[in-house]
């Protein structure tokens, strides 16, 4: 198997660090890593270069390195079941229709943006029926315009 950094489990999202709002990044299989940084693409490579770094390490000194979580691709089907109050049901599809969007693709930018991954939007959009189609730009715009549909559903 090749060494892959991106492989492994990383959520950045912003957060309100002593008075700053930071992203703050970390990596599921490593609780020891972490940053803390005034940009996604900052917290991103400071992660990317912790793993990276850890390997080398463990190459050095010829010890095991732990592999990315399978269980992604194992448990999770990528179709969980959700049920909205109808009152926000209607808020979030009138949200949907206004930025030429589906239901779906709406919900999903406001995970992503929960969660802080940044390209939730693009794999929707890949695995979904009709995904040639392109959606707004501001619905693709991705984790700088995202807390945009968090506000609006709210």
């Amino acid at each position: 198997m090749i060494f892959d950094p991106d492989s492994y489990t990383i959520t950045i999202r912003k957060e309100d660090v002593d008075g700053d709002l930071l992203f703050v990044g970390r990596v599921a299989e490593f609780p020891n890593i972490s940053a803390y940084e005034e940009t996604y693409e900052d917290a991103r490579s400071i992660l990317l270069d912790g793993i990276a770094t850890l390997k080398t390490i463990a190459d050095e000194e010829k010890k095991s390195f732990p592999l990315p979580d399978p269980s992604l691709a194992e448990e999770f089907s990528g179709r969980p079941s959700l049920r909205l109050p109808k009152s926000l049901h209607a808020k979030i599809a009138r949200l949907a229709e206004k930025e030429g969007v589906s239901l779906n693709t709406c919900l999903v930018a406001a995970v992503a943006t929960y969660v802080g991954e940044s390209d939730g939007l693009s794999r929707a959009r890949k695995h979904r029926p009709g995904s040639d189609k392109h959606p707004p730009p501001s619905a693709t715009a991705g984790i700088d315009s995202s807390p945009e549909v968090i506000r609006r559903i709210r």
